[in-house]
């Protein structure tokens, strides 16, 4: 068995850029180390914690930017996290597993099932408090010297993560595996790319057992929903208050699937009177939408769960509707929540308000798409170039998969001729965004170019700038 301790930084909250690992044997000696700047393909906006303490990524923009985008490093990423001898483990890492599940969705690409082990969770049931400690402070609190270590540096932050397990473990007296037994609610599952944790609530230290529960129980609150309850402000005037002092609960898959539509439900919630609640055992009234998968099997629900026990109980009456019948409640469609415009950035994040983000795209240096794309304005009629030969123009030759990734999400196949790159051998593509092969085959041929066995040749056709 070997442990992958990781973490992810972004560049504007929820964009991967950089992707650090330590694996490690079953005894913590680290096997391998590395640290992967990714081009976000998106504008930095790293808003800081407050106005004297800003948050700083560990290197210039110019890095990311040189750097390949999540498409390169998705093999190796899954490589590490999905093997079936690894165990991932992580601080605060349901974070890091829907940065990973945004990206996947972003670039069309599977989502990340695995197991994995929250530390900062384990910290918190160590110290025996509910807040969450900062990774800096945990380091802290176990002796462990941090002198000259780069925080908010995902391969450090990593090492330090796997420096604080060492430490507990040490102190318990416990081998890692043995100490990881002792916070069973520490660990959980990435299924499909959605981060849960495993149901049972006491460590061995507090009840003495070693049952563990199914993780199906927790699901974490998207960081905007907990936004939007904080700072959204309801309408003073002209709303029927008819939610006046009842707190509303959704379906734990609707809101991590639906964010935006929660944030739309928020403010109408608020604008009629109510309170919005991410804990079904507090609320007075519960939203029941039924989620399935892509196999249309239902998605659980632990909240519908705790909110049916409290029925079952009759503890504190709680009122269920679906969402068209809770819609109507406030005098509402479908259409009508849809219609809600989203809160401002300003709004859910007023602390960032005065703090400056990256200039505007046309102001700074272009990215490597826009740079794939413009190259593929140069290639003259009845000519090719090879997916080697882009990446070479871009300053890194081992970029030619990121570039087929690039080109396969090409906004308009007329505008940018990306029908006349082929392989290092000449050999069209299966995967054509516009059409497959046989409609590449034709647009070459159209241009004048022959095509043998779906290949052209280079030493006839290659264009060489």
């Amino acid at each position: 068995m070997k442990y992958v301790f990781f973490d992810i930084e972004c560049c504007n909250g929820h964009d991967i850029c950089e992707f650090g690992y330590v694996v490690t044997d079953e005894k913590l000696n680290i096997l391998e180390k590395q640290n992967f700047t990714v081009d976000p393909q998106a504008e930095f906006n790293l808003p800081p914690r407050n106005k004297e303490n800003p948050f700083k990524l560990s290197y210039p923009k110019s890095v990311y930017r040189d750097s390949p985008d999540f498409t390169y490093f998705y093999e190796r990423i899954a490589g590490l996290l999905c093997s079936e001898d690894h165990i991932a483990v992580g601080y605060s890492i349901i974070n890091d597993v829907t940065f990973l599940r945004i990206a996947c969705k972003r670039y069309s690409l599977a989502p990340f099932t695995f197991p994995f082990f929250d530390v900062q969770r384990m910290m918190g049931k160590y110290l025996g408090i509910k807040q969450q400690i900062s990774l800096t402070r945990a380091a802290e609190h176990m002796g462990i010297d941090t002198t000259g270590v780069v925080f908010h540096n995902s391969g450090c932050d990593a090492e330090i993560t796997m420096l604080v397990v060492k430490a507990l473990a040490e102190q318990k007296g416990k081998s890692v595996s043995g100490i990881f037994e002792m916070y069973p609610s520490c660990e959980g599952r990435s299924k499909n790319g959605y981060g849960y944790f495993c149901a049972s609530g006491k460590s061995k230290d507090e009840s003495g057992g070693s049952k563990k529960g199914k993780c199906l129980a927790e699901f974490a609150v998207p960081k905007e929903i907990r936004r939007a309850v904080k700072y959204i402000t309801p309408a003073t005037v002209g709303v029927p208050q008819v939610l006046k002092d009842k707190k509303v609960c959704i379906g734990d898959q609707f809101e991590i699937r639906q964010t935006e539509r929660t944030i739309k439900l928020i403010r109408a919630i608020k604008d009629h009177g109510g309170e919005y609640t991410s804990d079904a055992k507090q609320c007075d009234i519960f939203i029941r939408v039924d989620i399935r998968d892509e196999k249309g099997k239902m998605l659980p629900s632990p909240r519908l769960r705790a909110v049916n026990k409290r029925r079952a109980k009759r503890r504190r009456s709680v009122r269920k509707y679906d969402l068209v019948n809770f819609l109507r409640l406030m005098s509402m469609t479908r259409a009508d929540l849809d219609n809600i415009p989203l809160p401002s950035m300003d709004v859910l994040f007023p602390e960032y308000a005065d703090s400056k983000s990256e200039p505007r795209r046309a102001d700074r240096e272009k990215s490597k798409s826009e740079k794939v794309f413009d190259y593929l304005l140069t290639i003259p009629r009845g000519k090719v170039v090879t997916y080697g030969q882009i990446a070479e123009y871009l300053g890194n030759k081992k970029m030619a998969r990121a570039v087929g990734n690039i080109l396969h999400r090409n906004p308009d196949g007329d505008k940018y001729p990306c029908y006349k790159v082929v392989n290092q051998k000449g050999r069209l593509s299966e995967s054509y965004a516009f059409g497959g092969i046989t409609a590449q085959k034709a647009r070459l041929e159209g241009d004048g170019i022959t095509v043998v066995d779906d290949t052209v040749d280079l030493a006839v056709y290659q264009y060489k700038m």
